[in-house]
């Protein structure tokens, strides 16, 4: 019985602490990218970005928020999407009515008072040089 209550205090250790660092990864994205500075730059960094983890979690508890945080960030970047889906569905609804339009008016041209001796330049039938 004992040894279960400390695997279960131990377990439940272990989230807190991945939950920790998810934050610290979520807030801070200097933390995730690779490392490209010197040591001692790299260790000031990131002791910041723990401290101010520590301040953070201790305003928004990391069991309390979490779930509540994950969903808001997931429907932020949801919306993100649906906003970027009806952008473009929007520029391809106005390209392929600018098309159409192109189209019509070179339709319309080519189906005008015009005909084809208007556009012949300089070139007369009679003195086709293959007959």
């Amino acid at each position: 019985m004992e040894q279960g209550r400390a695997n279960a205090k131990l377990a439940s250790d272990r989230v807190i602490v991945e939950n920790f660092f998810g934050r610290l990864k979520m807030l801070w994205g200097i933390v995730s990218d690779k490392y490209t500075w010197k040591k001692d730059e790299c260790n000031m960094y990131f002791q910041t970005c723990v401290a101010l983890t520590n301040a953070h979690v201790r305003f928004n508890p990391l069991w309390n928020v979490d779930g509540e945080g994950y969903n808001q960030y997931k429907n932020h970047l949801l919306s993100i999407g649906s906003k970027i889906k009806t952008r473009n569905l929007f520029s391809k609804t106005k390209y392929h009515e600018n098309r159409q339009a192109r189209i019509q008016a070179v339709l319309g041209r080519a189906n005008s008072v015009y005909t084809s001796e208007d556009y012949d330049i300089g070139y007369d039938e009679e003195d086709d040089i293959l007959d």
